[in-house]
């Protein structure tokens, strides 16, 4: 029996409470008393178990998302049946739905990024996997107590190689996050899942959805026809707006060709907006080189602290004052004190560079003796 209260036993799980529904049934909150721990139950409706087509749909759920192993994607555990009761069990998500966090106008551009790299490396594994999840929209993607991204709900995934349920299955999902493509019933592939993802994107950037309408006629219609309003986007850095719209175009062709593209680029953009470098210089020095902005941001701190010993070497080795004792100084490594993945060899270059110019104002002024970075490792 489907349980519809809490303290309900099913086999060896103890039902708490419901936590959540969607389109071919419940979700609740669980104790799995055999292994000790909290997890989802997800329950096939009633009026759908007796439906070859849901239980199809069912299954594929649990086949689809099983096959994937990301951190941000939910865990699928086991797929069950007790007492003519159809359920998945599953990871246990404690947080919000990416929807109540975009409603709650909380989201700030670093965060967006973040959650937009790890979305879109969900994607990129399910899409390597041959599985196109047909239904993203922010009800399907927590965020758990410690900030962590979790894609869930693969009930209408499909899988390469798996034919349609139905003939109108190209067309399932929620309308207003479908593609072009999927909304006409046509073959779609994994950049229908980008589509849907930009709508995301778009909407954890402005707060709004980027097609609105009245009925869904007329959202049907701009999803298919028009573009998306440009200027709730021109408060954000323009690389991740020409992102947004390029996920956004309405063929295929025109949108990112892999999902793994998109976050190499949110990466970039992340760069960008977490550099300490003004943006603008990081924009002309992008444009003029096409090179990573992150290389670039070191060159100009290079720079900048380069000048600064120009500047001392200036007014240190002139000053009538300083005449007498040796000075001796040591260049340490530098640390990455971001939350970006930088290449040592970055550090280890600047660390080499100024020691070496260091060494050399030094020994043209015969006042300072730079400490070899070695001598200090090695103590």
């Amino acid at each position: 029996m489907k349980p519809h209260m809490t303290e309900t036993k099913l086999s060896y799980y103890k039902v708490l409470e419901k936590i959540g529904e969607g389109g071919m049934g419940e979700i609740y909150k669980a104790e799995d008393t055999r292994l000790g721990r909290m997890v989802a139950l997800k329950f096939l409706s009633k009026e759908h178990t007796t439906r070859k087509n849901y239980r199809t749909r069912f299954e594929q759920e649990a086949h689809a998302a099983a096959a994937l192993n990301h951190p941000n994607i939910c865990t699928i555990y086991s797929v069950e049946e007790y007492d003519e009761t159809h359920f998945i069990s599953m990871e246990y998500i404690d947080g919000k739905t990416l929807r109540a966090i975009i409603d709650s106008g909380d989201l700030k551009t670093d965060q967006v990024i973040d959650y937009g790299i790890r979305i879109a490396s969900a994607l990129s594994t399910a899409h390597e996997k041959g599985i196109i999840h047909r239904d993203l929209k922010p009800e399907n993607v927590m965020v758990d107590s410690a900030g962590r991204i979790k894609g869930m709900d693969f009930g209408l995934a499909r899988m390469k190689g798996t034919q349609n349920i139905t003939q109108e299955d190209n067309r399932v999902g929620t309308l207003a996050y479908m593609s072009p493509e999927q909304l006409r019933g046509g073959e779609i592939d994994h950049r229908s899942d980008l589509f849907s993802f930009g709508i995301i994107l778009y909407e954890m950037l402005t707060g709004i959805h980027p097609f609105q309408g009245e009925y869904e006629q007329a959202i049907s219609y701009q999803l298919m026809n028009e573009d998306p309003p440009h200027a709730p986007l021109d408060d954000n850095v323009s690389e991740i707006k020409d992102l947004v719209l390029r996920c956004l175009k309405k063929k295929p062709d025109d949108r990112y060709p892999s999902a793994g593209d998109i976050v190499n680029d949110l990466t970039r953009c992340k760069n960008l907006n977490l550099s300490p470098v003004p943006y603008s210089s990081q924009k002309l020095i992008s444009k003029l080189s096409g090179r990573k902005p992150v290389y670039f941001s070191g060159t100009i701190i290079l720079m900048i602290l380069l000048g600064g010993f120009f500047l001392f070497d200036s007014l240190w080795f002139t000053s009538p004052v300083i005449e007498s004792n040796e000075k001796h100084l040591v260049v340490l490594p530098f640390n990455n004190l971001s939350e970006d993945i930088i290449p040592a060899s970055l550090s280890d270059g600047i660390t080499e560079i100024l020691t070496s110019k260091i060494t050399q104002i030094g020994a043209e002024k015969g006042k300072l003796w730079v400490v070899p970075n070695s001598e200090i490792r090695s103590e």
